[in-house]
């Protein structure tokens, strides 16, 4: 009776515009459709939040964070509800990420997909809410509260009841905004499924049993460069790390998995995320002293300035061994840099075009519906909205809303990125197949899987757990007992601008390893075929025997002659 009756003193609460008491906070815009169960995502579609986000004073409530928009006056679409993108306008230019705008519409697609299976959830209808996350964790966890509230006022611990069920989030991209929002989708046991996220979800070690993701995680990464430098049997290598969690965390496991068949390290260095004038000339001066010729790269763009000047000191002739950060190679339209890569090896998640997702892309139009879709037309096509904006800057194009995205090239259409949309392809489609395969257990028919979802969402996640089906290109998908897919990561060769696969690296779901390398397609640094050399120092020959150095590593030694009635027959011995 207790329990029935502070109900009702909360449902007065929420019901009285007097003296209500609640957490200030600001709503979310979301691009939403309706259906009998909805999907949530979370993407940071911009980049940047307005710079008063950025400050907290601490003497009041803190100010709204709005994600950084265009500069170019947005007016309405004809009957719009929305009114223009909310947000800064500031004097920046838009933030808009065009590979995120394709991952949005590659959940649309896959939940339209869906409902137009009559195989899959038939008489069901998948609806989806998706916020602008902004690359804030602040906005994630709003987006994430809003969602499970089922209003655009967020209250912990309430879920509107005239709302569709929700069957889970698909989110977020970052590992500190997935590892936020799962603190809060595990109390529920809500199921999330991040689709880049590859770092671990906690730091002990401990997992939330919801979170699921479509991606290997960076252990995998670092399990795969480890076996690279074991296949080669290279016993001298450099590491080189991101100063930060992904960078720490992968080279971490590749110094524990290499000594375990006693490669040892050369040198260890982290690369500050930020320009550091001295930390650089440091490592360059460490890499050029080494006889190490292979390097061990766990890191991203911050290589960037390194490989630079590297170039300019003249350190060449080594073989580079990049994780998948560094696999998208194509942002180093730099020559010098490619000079500096030419011969190394990248492993990168196995990636596929998602069936009919690009004619699906080229159909796209501005509408009402979108409420993210004027300031991605007008930056695509360089144009306003505003017509006395275009008017006021002479030579202005307006946007009409007819361009076509299919005419000729365009920044959007020409960037790289849809290999990895199956990431949020397979996510949706796994929540669909997690709930078919529970509707099949209620024999009531799609009104009672509604209701079930309804009154007991978290039963999903145990379907999730279990789920295997193959995507549209026949791949499996399916979940181990940490909520990682198999892995396959595709083993490649950089040789100036081109970029060959050369090998294949694939951990199954029960843990078990398999490489394949086409040695012979391989070209090294400078051009040749045959494996380079990477030892501290060579074996000794027959009649010398290894004298180990005093305070040095175990690779290093000395050839000393054998004594008189001694004889050492084997190399290396």
């Amino acid at each position: 009776m207790a329990l029935l009756f502070l109900g009702l003193l909360f449902m007065q609460m929420l019901s009285t515009d007097e003296h209500q008491c609640y957490l200030p906070t600001f709503t979310m815009e979301a691009l939403e459709r309706g259906g009998d169960i909805l999907i949530g995502g979370l993407f940071p579609l911009h980049l940047h939040m307005s710079s008063h986000g950025l400050i907290i004073p601490f003497t009041g409530t803190p100010r709204s964070t709005y994600c950084q928009k265009s500069t170019q006056p947005q007016k309405p679409l004809l009957n719009s509800p929305f009114g223009p993108a909310s947000g800064d306008l500031s004097s920046h230019p838009s933030s808009l990420s065009f590979w995120f705008y394709k991952y949005i519409q590659t959940m649309i697609f896959a939940v339209e997909e869906i409902n137009q299976n009559p195989n899959l959830l038939p008489n069901i209808t998948l609806g989806f809410q998706i916020f602008d996350s902004c690359e804030t964790v602040s906005r994630a966890l709003v987006g994430t509260m809003q969602f499970l509230t089922g209003r655009p006022k967020a209250i912990p611990n309430f879920r509107c009841r005239n709302h569709p069920p929700q069957a889970g989030i698909i989110g977020e991209a970052g590992i500190t905004e997935s590892r936020t929002i799962a603190r809060v989708l595990n109390l529920y046991w809500y199921s999330q499924i991040s689709y880049f996220a590859t770092g671990p979800v906690t730091n002990d070690g401990s997992r939330f049993p919801s979170f699921f993701r479509t991606l290997p995680s960076n252990k995998l990464q670092a399990r795969g460069l480890a076996q690279l430098v074991i296949h080669f049997a290279w016993q001298w290598v450099g590491l080189l790390a991101s100063d930060e969690e992904y960078g720490k965390q992968g080279i971490d496991i590749v110094q524990e998995e290499i000594a375990k068949r006693r490669v040892c390290v050369a040198f260890s260095h982290l690369l500050p995320t930020l320009p550091d004038a001295a930390s650089i000339p440091r490592i360059i001066r460490s890499m050029a002293e080494s006889k190490a010729r292979v390097i061990v790269t766990f890191c991203g763009a911050e290589a960037l300035s390194l490989l630079l000047q590297l170039y300019q000191k003249g350190v060449a002739g080594r073989v580079w061994l990049c994780s998948e950060a560094i696999s998208h190679i194509s942002i180093f339209r730099n020559e010098k840099v490619w000079q500096m890569l030419s011969g190394s090896l990248v492993i990168s998640t196995h990636k596929e075009q998602v069936p009919g997702l690009r004619e699906f892309l080229l159909q796209l139009q501005p509408s009402p519906k979108d409420v993210f879709s004027q300031e991605f037309w007008s930056k695509v096509f360089n144009c306003w909205w505003d017509t006395s904006a275009v008017k006021r800057e002479g030579g202005a194009r307006q946007c009409t809303g007819k361009e076509n995205l299919g005419d000729g090239n365009n920044a959007f259409l020409s960037m790289p990125g849809l290999g990895m949309s199956f990431n949020i392809h397979n996510a949706v489609y796994a929540i669909a197949h997690s709930l078919h395969n529970m509707a099949q257990e209620e024999p009531r028919g799609p009104k009672a899987l509604v209701n079930k979802m309804q009154a007991s969402p978290w039963k999903l996640f145990q379907y999730l757990r279990k789920v295997h089906f193959k995507n549209t290109v026949g791949a499996e998908v399916s979940f181990d007992d940490h909520g990682d897919p198999p892995a396959i990561f595709d083993v490649l060769n950089t040789h100036f601008s081109n970029v060959v696969q050369v090998g294949q690296i694939t951990f199954s779901v029960s843990g078990a390893e398999d490489l394949k390398i086409n040695n012979t397609a391989i070209r090294w640094t400078g051009g040749g075929t045959e494996t380079p050399n990477s030892v501290c120092t060579p074996s000794c020959h027959p009649g010398f025997h290894k004298s180990h150095r005093s305070g040095e590593a175990t690779c290093c030694f000395d050839c000393t002659p054998c004594a008189k009635g001694e004889i050492s027959n084997q190399t290396g011995e």
